[in-house]
């Protein structure tokens, strides 16, 4: 697996299997805070994103999307005993990377906006010096 800093080459690459792993996830159990450990290991199925990158890539990788603000990983007790921390991860549905990955906005590095310029479109003056 590459790099963290290169895990989003194409696209999104392995961050977009991420995105939509844990969205799935949440789904799933009706939740936008999912237990980490829980994720990376009992709902990531065989030949998914955590056995292909491996558990030292993938934490690279929960890193790597934490910093650059896809998704937030905080530390709360367990509400059963004995207590332990549990760490959470949630998506940030608001980032332009989690909304492009799940199909809510353009693909990141769309910048192409049409400029408006005065008077008839091209394609109409064609077709009248056409005639």
């Amino acid at each position: 697996m590459a790099p963290a800093e290169k895990m989003t080459n194409d696209g999104l690459g392995y961050l977009g299997m991420l995105i939509r792993s844990l969205e799935r996830a949440g789904n799933f159990l009706g939740a936008d805070s999912i237990p980490l450990q829980w994720f990376s290991r009992e709902w990531c199925p065989p030949g998914s994103l955590y056995e292909i990158a491996g558990e030292s890539n993938m934490a690279r990788l929960i890193k790597h999307a934490a910093g650059e603000g896809v998704v937030s990983v905080s530390e709360t007790p367990e509400s059963v005993p004995p207590h332990f921390e549990l760490e959470l991860i949630r998506l940030n549905r608001g980032h332009p990377w989690v909304k492009s990955a799940l199909g809510e906005a353009p693909p990141v590095g769309w910048t192409f906006q049409p400029v408006k310029i005065k008077g008839e479109p091209l394609s109409e003056t064609i077709l009248r010096d056409r005639r």
